[in-house]
């Protein structure tokens, strides 16, 4: 076989290898990398505070719930409550202030405490608001006050639910007049209860106690939140 290579053939070669060389000086851009490191800063501005509440809530109060079962009594609702027998006789006479005509005997009966302080008995309004905020410090305040009606009106005239001692508690935080707690922020509201003290001194009568509506007096109490 002739090993003679002619002059294209030659030339050929002398091409292709020059290619080979170029492509290893010069890697496919296939496998070209760069990489760039960034840092982003975020500064949040404007504080945001967000109060969600009902402006009216309407509370049903059933009192055999409140009464509860009675030491001595029996039934519901209308309950039997036996005293036992009277402690002494009493002498019946004639008591011309009560009735001239009549024999009078007083056994002055004593009925025992009902259990709970009707003048002063608590009422917790719960998850009646709720807080979002992000603001220029770290916690948030909740505070409460008694508005310009603190007397709700019964159906008869004489009447009347009295309301004082108003309190917020949110978890751990509370109950006070005034609460802190770190800033919800945005996405997790924090919601919370109103508590205060009813005085059933004066609600002889079954029905609605209010205050009249739209009337200044119709504002019971308010809720304030501010970022601290």
């Amino acid at each position: 076989m002739s090993t003679f290579r002619s002059s294209r053939t030659r030339r050929l070669l002398a091409v292709s290898a020059l290619t080979l060389a170029a492509a290893g000086a010069f890697p496919s851009s296939v496998f070209a990398q760069a990489t760039g490191n960034v840092d982003v800063d975020i500064n949040l501005q404007g504080g945001v505070t967000i109060l969600y509440y009902y402006s009216a809530v309407d509370v049903n109060i059933n009192l055999t719930d409140v009464v509860g079962s009675l030491a001595g009594c029996s039934g519901s609702g209308d309950v039997s409550c036996s005293q036992g027998p009277a402690a002494a006789a009493v002498t019946a006479v004639p008591t011309p202030a009560v009735s001239p005509t009549e024999l009078v005997a007083n056994f002055n009966i004593s009925p025992p405490a009902l259990g709970f302080n009707a003048a002063s008995l608590p009422l917790v309004l719960q998850n009646v608001w709720a807080v979002r905020a992000v603001g220029g410090g770290a916690n948030t305040t909740v505070a409460v006050a008694g508005g310009a009606g603190t007397t709700l009106a019964g159906p008869t005239a004489g009447t009347s639910i009295g309301l004082s001692g108003f309190q917020v508690q949110s978890g751990a935080a509370g109950p006070a007049s005034s609460i802190q707690f770190p800033d919800p922020g945005l996405v997790n509201a924090r919601s919370g209860d109103v508590r205060m003290s009813l005085n059933l001194t004066s609600a002889t009568q079954l029905g609605m106690y209010s205050t009249t509506a739209g009337s200044n007096t119709d504002v019971n109490f308010t809720l304030t939140v501010t970022n601290t």
